[in-house]
């Protein structure tokens, strides 16, 4: 269920910037930064 694009988890984009800082958005497929990126916001505590 989606309600909104712009509802955002305060700590995606950071974990999106470090994604692409380490460059794994070129190197690894959709599938895999969508798993990585959900156990990354599951370890950070909720704002």
């Amino acid at each position: 269920m989606k309600l909104d694009d712009n509802i955002l988890n305060y700590h995606e984009h950071m974990v999106f910037k470090h994604i692409v800082e380490m460059g794994l958005e070129t190197a690894k497929g959709h599938d895999y930064l969508a798993d990585l990126t959900r156990l990354a916001l599951n370890q950070l505590s909720p704002r």
